[in-house]
């Protein structure tokens, strides 16, 4: 019985210590699920986070997640973002995004999500079906870890990045790694790391795309891409290392190790494709499109389809395109042949020309290369001129996206420069200047080149602005805007005549002239001949091109000026900075009336040596170009004789 008891004992404190240990676990443990309609931010003091219920960042909500949050994710639940996201991690306290158990489903941006706020930095995303989803979304994911990812199964998985038609997100600096999509029976699986789909514009740039897999069982066609799968003209992928990928068709067709290229004409440049396994085409397979293949080392990578002509460096089905300035060698077909290039079916001959081939020897590249002369139903390769030595990438290749010309930016408002980096990835200085490239002022030294900066436009009124990006070290690379944007501190418009001190003459016509900046609407136009106090329309809402004829009436006074508006509420507005004058002619004196002291101050100037009318047309009563004794009889018959007024007829 006593025995009986400790046993009791025992197993009682156990469940107090455990029920102890088990309410602190929960104490730290935020649980997670619906709309989060609030801007919130998660924090590591709410670590981990535990997403119970399908959940989701509401239109114009920000969701904040601070270093070190830990996000753990039930099976097959998400985050859709139609807000924002900014998920901003260190180089050593990341954010983590994972799996609670088994496959949780996917970061998605939504097509209201806010993209100048979406951002992913420094976070691992691993252990979910399907990744990253970008739909018409364009946020950033840099420095992050994206691996273990995707999966296997009747219901395909994958890939861990996904950009959807009219998505533009930046990809920058990324690992992804590990990871894996494998379906059966249904056929085109698309990239084992990035699927860029038809219509999307994502820039990828300096990422280590490795050890990622695509397959589909199937009879028909099967994985593409085991690197990156693109189906978009407009993507541009530039300075990546792409090792260790596969795509396998077991059955049907598919390839492209490192990079699948299908139907579309995007920019490869200045990457390292090493290393992969594609069923045709170990590094890269064309089908179809007109692709830029430029200054990329394509290397020890293999076909592994047995049993057909195969080419371990580039197959294409079909397709034009550039390929030029590449390093391609040392790749091999499964049964150990050494094409480098399938040609492919065309009607012209396929230009590859100054690539290096690993060899200086005509005869041996032609070895190299499966074309007409081995097969007439393909096409021929032009592979001369060719490198003589190794092709070094270029360095001279920043390019200035956007401010690029034409833009009108508001002063205390936050724009991003754009620019390519293309195969440049130093440190770049950032400067602005406001009289088209004479003197230029920094807006950021020694920053890093992930082509894109927020910049707070400063106070300024310049429609002279350009941005150049350069090397911190020495300036060179360097790249400028091709033309001129404005700078304004809001909508403006400047009244350029008469600005003050002017003499209009009644009666006759002038051109009222304004610029403006960041303001294209309709204008209204007045004038005041009391220096502003009290005004009088001259056009109620005209086109705002700059510049109006204007007759002026027969309203003299010494303190005129010229309002410019916009039509529709008045704001901006522009008053000429100082008053100006409006006269008739005959009031000589200018003193606002014709009258007998205007005759004698006209004696005086002709005769006497006095001073002249300002201006001189006062004087000119007559209106026949000269002031002389016949505008002194004029003004004489108009005060006594019942003569017609001054003026021009």
């Amino acid at each position: 019985m006593k025995h009986i008891l400790k046993v009791f004992l025992i197993l009682g404190a156990m469940m107090v210590v455990w029920l102890l240990y088990d309410s602190e676990a929960k104490a730290d443990t935020t649980w997670v699920s619906g709309t989060i309609s609030t801007n919130t931010t998660w924090t590591p003091a709410g670590n981990p986070y535990i997403v119970i219920g399908g959940t989701r960042v509401d239109t114009n909500v920000i969701l904040t997640i601070q270093p070190g949050v830990i996000v753990k994710f039930n099976p097959m639940l998400g985050l859709i973002i139609d807000g924002g996201l900014y998920a901003k991690g260190t180089a050593s306290d990341s954010i983590t995004f994972t799996a609670m158990s088994s496959d949780w489903s996917s970061l998605t941006f939504g097509s209201s999500s806010i993209d100048t706020i979406c951002l992913l930095e420094y976070c691992r995303v691993d252990w979910s079906a399907y990744g990253v989803i970008f739909q018409e979304a364009s946020p950033t994911l840099k420095y992050c870890n994206v691996s273990n990812n995707g999966g296997v199964g009747y219901d395909p998985m994958g890939p861990p990045l996904r950009i959807e038609s009219g998505s533009a997100p930046r990809i920058l600096y990324n690992t992804i790694k590990s990871n894996r999509q494998q379906s059966q029976p249904t056929p085109n699986r698309y990239g084992g790391g990035i699927d860029i789909q038809p219509g999307s514009s994502p820039e990828i740039i300096g990422n280590l795309i490795e050890d990622n897999f695509v397959s589909c069982i199937s009879t028909q066609n099967g994985g593409w891409g085991g690197g990156i799968c693109v189906r978009s003209d407009s993507a541009i992928i530039i300075g990546n290392t792409i090792s260790g990928n596969t795509a396998d068709a077991w059955v049907g067709t598919g390839g492209g190790g490192g990079i699948a290229v299908i139907g579309c004409s995007p920019l490869i440049a200045c990457n390292e494709i090493t290393g992969n396994i594609g069923e045709y085409g170990g590094g890269i397979i064309i089908k179809g499109g007109n692709p830029i293949i430029t200054c990329n080392t394509i290397v020890g990578n293999t076909s592994s389809r047995a049993g057909v002509v195969n080419a371990g460096g580039m197959y294409r089905f079909s397709g034009e395109g550039v390929f030029a300035l590449n390093n391609i060698y040392d790749n091999h077909e499964f049964v150990n042949s050494v094409f480098e290039v399938y040609a492919g079916t065309g009607s012209e001959p396929l230009i590859m020309e100054n690539n290096w081939w690993g060899t200086t020897n005509p005869t041996e590249i032609d070895l190299l290369v499966y074309d007409f002369w081995d097969d007439p139903d393909l096409r021929e390769i032009d592979f001369i001129p060719f490198s003589m030595d190794v092709n070094t990438p270029p360095v001279d290749s920043l390019v200035v996206i956007s401010p690029n010309g034409g833009e009108e930016w508001w002063s205390d408002v936050t724009y991003y420069i754009q620019w390519n980096p293309f195969c440049f990835t130093d440190n770049v200085d950032i400067e602005y200047s406001t009289d088209g490239g004479s003197t230029w002022e920094f807006i950021a030294q020694n920053t890093q080149n992930f082509g894109l900066y927020p910049w707070e436009i400063p106070f300024a009124m310049s429609d002279s602005c350009r941005v150049r990006v350069s090397d911190a070290a020495d300036g060179d690379p360097s790249d400028v805007s091709d033309s001129d944007f404005t700078i304004c501190p809001g909508p403006t418009i400047i009244v350029t005549y008469p600005s003050g001190g002017e003499t209009l003459i009644v009666d006759s016509t002038y051109d009222i002239s304004w610029s403006t900046l960041c303001f294209d609407g309709n204008v209204k136009i007045e004038y005041s001949t009391n220096s502003g106090v009290d005004w009088m329309v001259i056009v109620d809402d005209t086109t705002n091109i700059g510049s109006i004829a204007w007759t002026v009436p027969n309203t003299p006074s010494p303190n005129c000026r010229v309002k410019i508006s916009d039509a529709l509420d008045g704001d901006p507005f522009d008053v000429s900075d100082d008053d100006f004058i409006i006269y008739s002619r005959g009031d000589v004196n200018g003193d606002g009336t014709i009258d007998i002291a205007d005759v004698v101050y006209l004696i005086n100037y002709l005769f006497i040596d006095g001073p002249a009318p300002n201006p001189l047309d006062a004087g000119d009563a007559n209106c026949d170009g000269t002031v002389d004794i016949a505008d002194v009889v004029y003004l004489i018959n108009y005060l006594f004789i019942d003569g017609p007024p001054p003026g021009c007829p």
